[in-house]
Protein backbone atom coordinates (compact mmCIF):
# COMPACT_ATOMS: atom_id res chain seq x y z
CA UNK A 1 0.00 0.00 0.00
CA UNK A 2 1.42 3.41 -1.00
CA UNK A 3 2.07 6.09 1.59
CA UNK A 4 -0.67 8.70 2.09
CA UNK A 5 1.81 11.59 2.42
CA UNK A 6 5.14 12.40 0.78
CA UNK A 7 7.54 14.81 2.45
CA UNK A 8 8.66 17.51 0.03
CA UNK A 9 10.60 19.90 2.26
CA UNK A 10 11.80 20.36 5.82
CA UNK A 11 12.87 23.60 7.48
CA UNK A 12 16.66 23.61 7.94
CA UNK A 13 16.31 24.17 11.68
CA UNK A 14 14.40 26.08 14.34
CA UNK A 15 13.48 29.66 13.35
CA UNK A 16 13.55 32.69 15.63
CA UNK A 17 13.29 36.47 15.37
CA UNK A 18 14.82 38.49 18.19
CA UNK A 19 12.20 39.61 20.70
CA UNK A 20 9.61 37.02 19.69
CA UNK A 21 7.84 35.10 22.48
CA UNK A 22 7.70 32.01 20.24
CA UNK A 23 10.16 29.79 18.38
CA UNK A 24 9.23 27.88 15.22
CA UNK A 25 10.78 24.61 16.36
CA UNK A 26 10.22 22.62 13.17
CA UNK A 27 8.30 22.63 9.92
CA UNK A 28 7.62 20.35 6.98
CA UNK A 29 5.88 20.43 3.60
CA UNK A 30 3.80 17.37 2.72
CA UNK A 31 1.98 16.23 -0.39
CA UNK A 32 -1.30 14.38 0.04
CA UNK A 33 -1.01 11.52 -2.45
CA UNK A 34 -4.77 10.97 -2.47
CA UNK A 35 -5.89 14.53 -3.17
CA UNK A 36 -2.73 15.99 -4.71
CA UNK A 37 -2.86 18.94 -2.30
CA UNK A 38 0.25 20.34 -0.65
CA UNK A 39 0.25 21.41 3.00
CA UNK A 40 2.65 22.77 5.58
CA UNK A 41 2.85 21.99 9.26
CA UNK A 42 4.69 23.96 11.93
CA UNK A 43 5.64 23.14 15.49
CA UNK A 44 5.73 26.22 17.75
CA UNK A 45 7.13 26.68 21.26
CA UNK A 46 6.32 29.38 23.79
CA UNK A 47 9.60 30.82 25.10
CA UNK A 48 7.96 33.94 26.54
CA UNK A 49 6.84 34.64 30.07
CA UNK A 50 3.10 34.89 29.32
CA UNK A 51 0.58 32.23 28.35
CA UNK A 52 -0.64 32.36 24.75
CA UNK A 53 -4.23 32.00 23.54
CA UNK A 54 -3.91 32.75 19.80
CA UNK A 55 -1.18 32.99 17.16
CA UNK A 56 -1.14 34.11 13.55
CA UNK A 57 1.56 32.89 11.14
CA UNK A 58 2.48 33.80 7.59
CA UNK A 59 3.79 31.05 5.34
CA UNK A 60 5.23 32.05 1.95
CA UNK A 61 5.10 29.30 -0.72
CA UNK A 62 8.21 28.73 -2.87
CA UNK A 63 8.64 26.81 -6.12
CA UNK A 64 11.35 24.30 -6.98
CA UNK A 65 13.78 27.12 -7.76
CA UNK A 66 13.19 28.81 -4.42
CA UNK A 67 11.17 31.66 -5.94
CA UNK A 68 7.93 32.88 -4.39
CA UNK A 69 5.02 30.83 -5.70
CA UNK A 70 2.03 33.04 -4.97
CA UNK A 71 0.91 35.17 -2.06
CA UNK A 72 1.78 34.33 1.57
CA UNK A 73 -0.80 32.21 3.35
CA UNK A 74 -2.03 33.57 6.68
CA UNK A 75 -3.03 30.92 9.21
CA UNK A 76 -4.40 31.36 12.75
CA UNK A 77 -3.99 29.03 15.72
CA UNK A 78 -6.97 29.66 17.97
CA UNK A 79 -8.28 28.63 21.40
CA UNK A 80 -4.84 27.87 22.76
CA UNK A 81 -3.75 27.50 26.35
CA UNK A 82 -0.01 27.45 25.73
CA UNK A 83 1.89 28.24 28.91
CA UNK A 84 5.61 28.87 28.96
CA UNK A 85 7.53 25.98 27.35
CA UNK A 86 4.28 24.74 25.79
CA UNK A 87 4.43 23.34 22.24
CA UNK A 88 1.62 23.31 19.69
CA UNK A 89 0.70 23.42 16.00
CA UNK A 90 2.23 20.15 14.83
CA UNK A 91 -1.17 18.54 14.17
CA UNK A 92 -2.67 21.44 12.25
CA UNK A 93 -2.27 21.54 8.44
CA UNK A 94 -1.75 24.77 6.50
CA UNK A 95 -2.90 24.09 2.91
CA UNK A 96 -1.34 25.89 -0.06
CA UNK A 97 -3.53 26.74 -3.07
CA UNK A 98 -0.85 25.86 -5.64
CA UNK A 99 0.15 22.16 -5.71
CA UNK A 100 3.49 23.05 -7.36
CA UNK A 101 4.75 24.54 -4.08
CA UNK A 102 7.92 22.76 -3.05
CA UNK A 103 9.21 24.78 -0.09
CA UNK A 104 8.18 27.66 2.15
CA UNK A 105 9.33 30.43 4.47
CA UNK A 106 7.62 30.83 7.82
CA UNK A 107 7.11 33.75 10.20
CA UNK A 108 4.95 34.50 13.22
CA UNK A 109 3.13 37.78 12.68
CA UNK A 110 0.98 38.08 15.80
CA UNK A 111 0.72 36.59 19.28
CA UNK A 112 -2.27 37.13 21.56
CA UNK A 113 -1.62 36.49 25.24
CA UNK A 114 -4.22 35.34 27.74
CA UNK A 115 -4.09 38.75 29.45
CA UNK A 116 -5.28 40.36 26.20
CA UNK A 117 -1.95 41.97 25.26
CA UNK A 118 -0.44 41.56 21.80
CA UNK A 119 2.96 41.02 20.23
CA UNK A 120 4.08 41.31 16.63
CA UNK A 121 5.27 41.41 14.05
CA UNK A 122 9.01 41.09 14.67
CA UNK A 123 11.26 43.92 13.63
CA UNK A 124 14.01 41.59 12.42
CA UNK A 125 14.09 38.56 10.13
CA UNK A 126 13.22 35.01 11.12
CA UNK A 127 16.53 33.17 11.03
CA UNK A 128 17.74 29.65 11.76
CA UNK A 129 18.99 29.07 15.30
CA UNK A 130 22.18 27.11 15.76
CA UNK A 131 21.43 23.55 16.96
CA UNK A 132 21.66 22.60 20.62
CA UNK A 133 24.91 20.91 21.61
CA UNK A 134 24.54 17.86 23.84
CA UNK A 135 27.06 17.66 26.66
CA UNK A 136 28.72 14.63 25.10
CA UNK A 137 29.49 16.53 21.90
CA UNK A 138 31.29 19.27 23.83
CA UNK A 139 32.99 17.41 26.67
CA UNK A 140 33.80 14.27 24.65
CA UNK A 141 33.97 12.03 27.70
CA UNK A 142 31.21 10.33 29.66
CA UNK A 143 32.94 10.76 32.99
CA UNK A 144 33.39 14.48 32.27
CA UNK A 145 29.66 14.67 31.54
CA UNK A 146 28.96 12.90 34.82
CA UNK A 147 31.23 15.35 36.67
CA UNK A 148 29.47 18.28 34.99
CA UNK A 149 26.12 16.89 36.17
CA UNK A 150 27.50 16.43 39.70
CA UNK A 151 28.56 20.07 39.82
CA UNK A 152 25.71 21.73 37.93
CA UNK A 153 22.80 19.31 38.36
CA UNK A 154 21.72 15.85 37.24
CA UNK A 155 19.26 17.32 34.72
CA UNK A 156 22.03 18.91 32.59
CA UNK A 157 21.88 17.56 29.06
CA UNK A 158 23.01 20.35 26.71
CA UNK A 159 25.81 22.90 26.82
CA UNK A 160 24.41 26.32 27.74
CA UNK A 161 24.46 29.05 25.07
CA UNK A 162 23.29 32.58 24.33
CA UNK A 163 21.73 33.53 21.01
CA UNK A 164 19.41 36.21 19.58
CA UNK A 165 18.32 37.61 22.95
CA UNK A 166 17.73 34.16 24.49
CA UNK A 167 19.85 31.78 26.49
CA UNK A 168 19.43 28.03 26.75
CA UNK A 169 20.11 26.49 30.12
CA UNK A 170 22.03 23.24 30.57
CA UNK A 171 18.68 21.63 31.41
CA UNK A 172 17.46 22.51 27.89
CA UNK A 173 14.98 25.26 28.84
CA UNK A 174 14.97 28.59 26.98
CA UNK A 175 15.16 31.83 28.95
CA UNK A 176 14.95 35.53 28.11
CA UNK A 177 18.17 37.51 28.08
CA UNK A 178 17.06 39.61 31.06
CA UNK A 179 16.55 36.53 33.27
CA UNK A 180 19.61 35.82 35.43
CA UNK A 181 18.46 32.32 36.46
CA UNK A 182 16.71 29.57 34.55
CA UNK A 183 12.95 29.70 35.02
CA UNK A 184 12.75 25.89 34.88
CA UNK A 185 15.56 24.70 37.17
CA UNK A 186 16.98 27.83 38.79
CA UNK A 187 20.54 27.54 37.47
CA UNK A 188 22.38 30.86 37.32
CA UNK A 189 23.62 31.96 33.91
CA UNK A 190 26.83 33.55 35.23
CA UNK A 191 27.73 30.34 37.06
CA UNK A 192 27.14 28.30 33.91
CA UNK A 193 29.27 30.73 31.89
CA UNK A 194 32.04 30.41 34.50
CA UNK A 195 32.60 26.78 33.50
CA UNK A 196 36.30 25.77 33.67
CA UNK A 197 37.20 22.68 31.62
CA UNK A 198 40.57 22.05 33.31
CA UNK A 199 39.02 22.31 36.76
CA UNK A 200 36.28 19.89 35.69
CA UNK A 201 38.91 17.39 34.46
CA UNK A 202 40.75 17.63 37.77
CA UNK A 203 37.54 17.00 39.72
CA UNK A 204 36.75 14.03 37.48
CA UNK A 205 40.20 12.49 37.97
CA UNK A 206 40.01 12.90 41.75
CA UNK A 207 36.55 11.31 41.86
CA UNK A 208 37.62 8.35 39.70
CA UNK A 209 40.66 7.78 41.92
CA UNK A 210 38.43 7.69 45.00
CA UNK A 211 36.02 5.31 43.30
CA UNK A 212 38.84 2.98 42.25
CA UNK A 213 40.25 2.94 45.78
CA UNK A 214 36.82 2.17 47.21
CA UNK A 215 36.29 -0.62 44.68
CA UNK A 216 39.68 -2.16 45.41
CA UNK A 217 39.00 -2.08 49.15
CA UNK A 218 35.58 -3.62 48.65
CA UNK A 219 36.96 -6.43 46.49
CA UNK A 220 39.76 -7.13 48.94
CA UNK A 221 37.32 -7.35 51.82
CA UNK A 222 34.98 -9.57 49.83
CA UNK A 223 37.74 -11.97 48.78
CA UNK A 224 38.86 -12.41 52.39
CA UNK A 225 35.41 -12.78 53.90
CA UNK A 226 33.53 -14.85 51.30
CA UNK A 227 34.18 -18.40 50.01
CA UNK A 228 34.66 -18.95 46.30
CA UNK A 229 31.46 -18.46 44.33
CA UNK A 230 29.96 -21.52 42.67
CA UNK A 231 30.23 -21.89 38.92
CA UNK A 232 27.48 -20.24 36.88
CA UNK A 233 27.88 -22.44 33.83
CA UNK A 234 28.04 -20.60 30.53
CA UNK A 235 26.91 -17.22 31.86
CA UNK A 236 29.41 -14.55 30.67
CA UNK A 237 31.55 -13.16 33.50
CA UNK A 238 32.99 -9.65 33.69
CA UNK A 239 36.71 -9.30 34.29
CA UNK A 240 35.91 -6.79 37.08
CA UNK A 241 32.58 -7.82 38.70
CA UNK A 242 30.07 -5.09 39.34
CA UNK A 243 31.38 -2.67 36.73
CA UNK A 244 28.75 -1.92 34.10
CA UNK A 245 29.50 -1.32 30.44
CA UNK A 246 31.06 2.05 29.77
CA UNK A 247 29.74 3.87 26.75
CA UNK A 248 30.91 7.34 25.81
CA UNK A 249 28.91 8.84 22.97
CA UNK A 250 30.56 11.88 21.46
CA UNK A 251 27.93 13.25 19.15
CA UNK A 252 29.65 16.22 17.65
CA UNK A 253 33.06 14.56 17.39
CA UNK A 254 31.70 11.14 16.52
CA UNK A 255 33.96 9.26 18.96
CA UNK A 256 32.76 6.22 20.88
CA UNK A 257 34.51 3.94 23.35
CA UNK A 258 32.93 0.75 24.62
CA UNK A 259 34.89 -1.14 27.24
CA UNK A 260 33.09 -4.18 28.51
CA UNK A 261 35.82 -4.86 31.08
CA UNK A 262 37.04 -7.98 29.27
CA UNK A 263 40.54 -9.25 28.53
CA UNK A 264 41.77 -8.75 24.99
CA UNK A 265 41.54 -11.90 22.88
CA UNK A 266 42.23 -12.93 19.33
CA UNK A 267 39.88 -14.60 16.88
CA UNK A 268 37.34 -13.85 14.20
CA UNK A 269 36.33 -10.19 13.90
CA UNK A 270 34.19 -7.83 11.88
CA UNK A 271 34.71 -4.16 11.22
CA UNK A 272 32.56 -1.22 10.29
CA UNK A 273 31.88 2.49 10.64
CA UNK A 274 30.21 4.70 13.25
CA UNK A 275 27.64 7.38 14.14
CA UNK A 276 26.63 10.29 16.29
CA UNK A 277 23.64 10.98 18.43
CA UNK A 278 21.45 13.96 18.68
CA UNK A 279 17.96 14.63 19.10
CA UNK A 280 16.16 16.18 16.04
CA UNK A 281 13.06 18.20 15.50
CA UNK A 282 12.86 17.98 11.73
CA UNK A 283 10.25 15.26 11.32
CA UNK A 284 7.24 15.82 9.06
CA UNK A 285 3.60 15.08 9.82
CA UNK A 286 0.31 14.01 8.32
CA UNK A 287 -2.72 16.04 9.35
CA UNK A 288 -4.04 15.01 12.73
CA UNK A 289 -1.16 12.66 13.52
CA UNK A 290 -0.55 11.36 17.02
CA UNK A 291 2.21 12.66 19.26
CA UNK A 292 5.35 10.64 19.05
CA UNK A 293 6.33 8.23 21.78
CA UNK A 294 9.61 6.90 23.06
CA UNK A 295 10.79 3.60 21.67
CA UNK A 296 10.43 0.62 23.94
CA UNK A 297 13.44 -0.27 26.02
CA UNK A 298 14.34 -3.84 26.90
CA UNK A 299 16.83 -4.66 29.62
CA UNK A 300 17.19 -8.39 29.77
CA UNK A 301 17.21 -10.08 33.13
CA UNK A 302 15.87 -13.11 34.97
CA UNK A 303 15.37 -12.97 38.70
CA UNK A 304 12.83 -15.04 40.52
CA UNK A 305 9.59 -15.62 38.61
CA UNK A 306 10.06 -15.68 34.82
CA UNK A 307 8.44 -12.85 32.86
CA UNK A 308 7.61 -12.50 29.19
CA UNK A 309 10.49 -11.11 27.13
CA UNK A 310 10.06 -7.64 25.66
CA UNK A 311 10.23 -7.24 21.85
CA UNK A 312 13.75 -5.80 22.20
CA UNK A 313 14.79 -8.79 24.32
CA UNK A 314 13.26 -11.14 21.76
CA UNK A 315 15.15 -9.45 18.93
CA UNK A 316 18.51 -9.53 20.71
CA UNK A 317 18.03 -13.11 21.87
CA UNK A 318 17.31 -14.12 18.25
CA UNK A 319 20.64 -12.59 17.18
CA UNK A 320 22.43 -14.45 19.96
CA UNK A 321 20.77 -17.74 19.07
CA UNK A 322 20.96 -17.54 15.27
CA UNK A 323 24.17 -15.52 14.92
CA UNK A 324 27.72 -16.41 15.78
CA UNK A 325 29.86 -15.21 18.64
CA UNK A 326 32.84 -13.03 17.73
CA UNK A 327 35.85 -12.49 19.93
CA UNK A 328 36.00 -8.88 18.82
CA UNK A 329 34.23 -6.53 16.42
CA UNK A 330 35.87 -3.20 15.60
CA UNK A 331 34.29 -0.01 14.30
CA UNK A 332 37.57 1.81 13.54
CA UNK A 333 36.00 5.06 12.34
CA UNK A 334 34.90 5.95 15.88
CA UNK A 335 37.00 4.17 17.33
CA UNK A 336 34.93 1.59 19.20
CA UNK A 337 35.04 -2.15 19.67
CA UNK A 338 32.99 -4.94 21.23
CA UNK A 339 34.39 -8.15 22.68
CA UNK A 340 32.58 -11.50 22.98
CA UNK A 341 29.54 -10.24 21.10
CA UNK A 342 27.02 -11.84 18.75
CA UNK A 343 26.79 -11.07 15.03
CA UNK A 344 23.95 -12.01 12.70
CA UNK A 345 25.35 -11.55 9.18
CA UNK A 346 23.85 -11.74 5.69
CA UNK A 347 24.95 -11.12 2.08
CA UNK A 348 22.50 -9.74 -0.47
CA UNK A 349 22.37 -10.72 -4.15
CA UNK A 350 23.82 -7.29 -4.97
CA UNK A 351 26.95 -8.14 -3.00
CA UNK A 352 26.12 -5.90 -0.04
CA UNK A 353 27.13 -7.49 3.25
CA UNK A 354 25.48 -6.44 6.48
CA UNK A 355 25.21 -7.57 10.04
CA UNK A 356 23.41 -6.85 13.31
CA UNK A 357 25.46 -6.89 16.51
CA UNK A 358 24.14 -7.65 20.00
CA UNK A 359 26.13 -7.59 23.20
CA UNK A 360 26.29 -10.62 25.50
CA UNK A 361 23.70 -9.33 27.98
CA UNK A 362 23.01 -5.63 27.43
CA UNK A 363 19.99 -5.02 25.15
CA UNK A 364 20.01 -1.20 25.30
CA UNK A 365 21.91 -0.83 22.01
CA UNK A 366 21.63 -2.76 18.74
CA UNK A 367 24.28 -2.03 16.11
CA UNK A 368 23.93 -2.37 12.34
CA UNK A 369 26.66 -2.19 9.71
CA UNK A 370 26.45 -2.58 5.93
CA UNK A 371 29.35 -2.65 3.47
CA UNK A 372 28.89 -2.26 -0.27
CA UNK A 373 31.28 -3.86 -2.81
CA UNK A 374 34.75 -2.30 -2.85
CA UNK A 375 34.26 -0.42 -6.13
CA UNK A 376 31.39 1.64 -4.63
CA UNK A 377 33.36 2.72 -1.51
CA UNK A 378 30.14 3.08 0.50
CA UNK A 379 29.13 1.86 3.94
CA UNK A 380 26.78 2.73 6.77
CA UNK A 381 26.86 2.12 10.51
CA UNK A 382 24.11 2.99 12.95
CA UNK A 383 22.85 1.94 16.32
CA UNK A 384 19.40 1.82 17.88
CA UNK A 385 19.22 3.20 21.41
CA UNK A 386 16.01 1.60 22.69
CA UNK A 387 16.06 3.25 26.09
CA UNK A 388 16.44 6.81 24.78
CA UNK A 389 14.39 6.16 21.63
CA UNK A 390 16.72 7.33 18.86
CA UNK A 391 18.84 6.06 15.97
CA UNK A 392 22.35 7.42 15.42
CA UNK A 393 23.90 6.91 12.03
CA UNK A 394 27.18 7.45 10.17
CA UNK A 395 27.21 6.54 6.48
CA UNK A 396 30.25 7.02 4.22
CA UNK A 397 29.70 8.02 0.58
CA UNK A 398 32.02 8.83 -2.30
CA UNK A 399 31.67 12.00 -4.38
CA UNK A 400 33.16 12.35 -7.86
CA UNK A 401 34.05 15.91 -8.88
CA UNK A 402 33.78 17.37 -12.37
CA UNK A 403 37.49 16.71 -12.84
CA UNK A 404 36.98 13.02 -12.04
CA UNK A 405 38.65 13.03 -8.62
CA UNK A 406 36.92 11.01 -5.89
CA UNK A 407 36.54 12.00 -2.24
CA UNK A 408 34.84 10.04 0.54
CA UNK A 409 32.69 11.90 3.05
CA UNK A 410 31.38 10.80 6.45
CA UNK A 411 27.85 11.94 7.31
CA UNK A 412 26.68 12.10 10.90
CA UNK A 413 23.22 12.51 12.38
CA UNK A 414 20.34 10.99 14.31
CA UNK A 415 16.55 10.62 14.21
CA UNK A 416 13.94 9.66 16.79
CA UNK A 417 12.66 6.11 16.44
CA UNK A 418 9.06 7.22 17.00
CA UNK A 419 9.34 9.84 14.24
CA UNK A 420 10.92 7.76 11.51
CA UNK A 421 8.96 6.92 8.37
CA UNK A 422 9.90 5.88 4.84
CA UNK A 423 9.26 9.33 3.33
CA UNK A 424 11.39 11.19 5.83
CA UNK A 425 14.26 13.30 4.50
CA UNK A 426 17.23 12.44 6.72
CA UNK A 427 19.55 15.45 6.67
CA UNK A 428 23.01 14.90 8.17
CA UNK A 429 23.89 17.21 11.02
CA UNK A 430 27.51 17.30 9.90
CA UNK A 431 29.65 16.24 6.92
CA UNK A 432 33.40 15.74 6.96
CA UNK A 433 36.09 14.36 4.67
CA UNK A 434 36.82 10.76 5.61
CA UNK A 435 40.59 11.07 5.11
CA UNK A 436 41.32 14.46 6.69
CA UNK A 437 38.36 14.96 9.05
CA UNK A 438 37.86 18.46 7.64
CA UNK A 439 34.29 19.72 7.89
CA UNK A 440 32.44 20.11 4.60
CA UNK A 441 29.11 21.87 5.37
CA UNK A 442 28.62 22.68 1.67
CA UNK A 443 27.80 18.99 1.10
CA UNK A 444 25.07 18.78 3.78
CA UNK A 445 22.16 19.42 1.41
CA UNK A 446 23.66 17.73 -1.70
CA UNK A 447 24.21 14.52 0.29
CA UNK A 448 20.83 14.50 2.04
CA UNK A 449 19.37 12.22 -0.62
CA UNK A 450 22.21 9.71 -0.20
CA UNK A 451 21.86 9.88 3.58
CA UNK A 452 18.10 9.33 3.33
CA UNK A 453 18.53 6.32 1.01
CA UNK A 454 21.15 4.66 3.23
CA UNK A 455 19.04 5.23 6.32
CA UNK A 456 15.99 3.72 4.65
CA UNK A 457 18.06 0.77 3.41
CA UNK A 458 19.27 0.10 6.94
CA UNK A 459 15.85 0.26 8.57
CA UNK A 460 14.35 -1.98 5.90
CA UNK A 461 16.90 -4.60 6.95
CA UNK A 462 15.62 -4.24 10.52
CA UNK A 463 12.06 -4.64 9.25
CA UNK A 464 13.07 -7.88 7.51
CA UNK A 465 14.75 -9.09 10.69
CA UNK A 466 11.55 -8.35 12.63
CA UNK A 467 9.63 -10.59 10.20
CA UNK A 468 12.11 -13.39 10.85
CA UNK A 469 11.80 -12.95 14.59
CA UNK A 470 8.00 -12.61 14.56
CA UNK A 471 7.66 -9.08 15.95
CA UNK A 472 6.51 -5.83 14.33
CA UNK A 473 8.23 -2.48 13.89
CA UNK A 474 5.51 -1.01 16.13
CA UNK A 475 6.73 -3.35 18.86
CA UNK A 476 10.13 -1.64 18.68
CA UNK A 477 8.70 1.86 18.89
CA UNK A 478 8.49 2.66 15.15
CA UNK A 479 4.93 3.91 15.59
CA UNK A 480 5.09 6.08 12.46
CA UNK A 481 6.93 3.64 10.20
CA UNK A 482 4.09 3.97 7.67
CA UNK A 483 2.44 7.16 9.01
CA UNK A 484 4.50 10.37 8.94
CA UNK A 485 4.02 12.58 12.00
CA UNK A 486 5.68 15.84 13.02
CA UNK A 487 6.69 16.13 16.65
Amino acid sequence: MSERYTRLFTLPGSLYAQGSPLIILAGALLKDNQTGRVLAQLKLKNVGTKSVKAVKVSVTPLDSAGMENGQPVEHPYLDLHAARDGEFGQKEPIPFPDPTTRAFRGAITQVVFTDGSLWGPAEGAWEVLSPSRPLESVLRDQELCKEYQIQYGANCRVFPREEAGLWQCACGAWNRQEEESCHACGKNLDQLKGFDLEQLKASRDARLAREQQAMAAQQAAASQAAPAAPSKGNRPQWLIPGIAALLVVLIGGGVFFVNRGKPASSGSSASGGGTQSAASDDSGSAAGGDDTQSAASGDSGNSGTATAASPVDTLCNFIREEGEIRDRVDFPAFPIYYEDCYVYEKTMDSGVKYFFLADEEDNDLLWFHAQWPVDSNMEVTLFYNWEEGFISFMPTVEVTSNSGSKTSYILRGSVDIADYHANMDVTPSSVEEAETGAEAPEYTQPLTKSCTSLMHFSILRLSELCEEVGISMDDLGFINFENPVID
